[in-house]
């Protein structure tokens, strides 16, 4: 995640207990996961009125290290969630990109659709995705089941699954989730 002249929060003693309150820590060798808000995976904690990443924040916390506006948090675990100061390091964004892409993370396009080719089993997917996420495996085999054209149509089962129709569409025609059967 890329801080842009991003200022350092004010750490009121109610902020930091907000902070550790949303940490599940089990010990200084494993990861520290986020339990509260999050983009994308990672998560995000309100201080002020702004967001900010809460690895960034735990790490500044715990270390006294705040990334420059030419710097950003890496993970050393490839783990979005972790805030564990032990697995986080200050580095370039090109150093965060070469580490992601060492790690299967980042995904490549082929036939302008993005596919993993390192490790697919790395792309999140479902579930273990973040807090928005509303589908899995075992719904969208059902959405396939159910889909009938002309009968029972994408809107129908978007309304089914609140869902937009245009994610049903993606469903049933594999451009989304075909690594499901």
């Amino acid at each position: 995640m890329r801080h842009r002249k991003t200022e350092l929060p004010k750490f009121t003693e109610i902020v930091k207990f907000k902070i550790y309150k949303r940490l599940v820590k089990k010990s200084d060798e494993e990861c520290w996961e986020w339990s509260g808000n999050q983009c994308n995976g990672y998560g995000r904690i309100l201080i002020d009125g702004k967001s900010f990443p809460a690895h960034a924040v735990v790490l500044y916390l715990e270390t006294g290290n705040w990334p420059d506006n030419t710097q950003v948090v890496c993970h050393k675990c490839d783990n979005k969630k972790c805030c564990n100061p032990n697995h986080l390091y200050i580095g370039t964004q090109k150093q965060n990109t070469i580490d992601r892409s060492k790690s299967g993370l980042t995904a490549t396009k082929i036939n302008g659709r993005h596919k993993c080719v390192v490790k697919p089993e790395t792309i999140a997917r479902g579930v273990d995705k973040g807090k928005c996420v509303k589908l899995n495996d075992d719904i969208v085999k059902q959405i396939r089941s159910e889909y009938v054209p002309f009968s029972v149509g994408y809107e129908v089962l978007a309304k089914k699954f609140n869902v937009a129709p245009s994610t049903i569409r993606s469903v049933v025609l594999r451009l989304k989730w075909s690594h499901v059967d």
